[in-house]
């Protein structure tokens, strides 16, 4: 009680997706829909051994890092072409 809704994500992690690692949760109306990722050998193949990932950072994060940021920052920067990690 009280806590923030999306600290139900890790448990449903804990108690249905452990094997798997990943699953997608739809909190419509509160927000979009979601992948996620908890086991770290998924994350790594998601996030630095697939090409075919977009390079573009999500909108929103500019939006929200402004105020603390003051503007461009590391975490809102677009990624240069072709740097996908492995």
């Amino acid at each position: 009680m009280g806590a923030h809704y999306r600290y139900a994500m890790g448990d449903v992690a804990r108690k249905h997706f452990t094997e798997e690692g990943v699953f997608y949760i739809d909190l419509w109306p509160l927000s979009e829909l979601y992948l996620i990722v908890v086991s770290p050998n998924v994350a790594t193949q998601v996030t630095q051994r697939n090409a075919n990932l977009p390079v573009e950072r999500p909108v929103l994060l500019r939006r929200f890092f402004k105020p603390i940021a003051g503007g461009p920052n590391l975490f809102d920067l677009p990624e240069k072409s072709g740097n996908h990690g492995v």
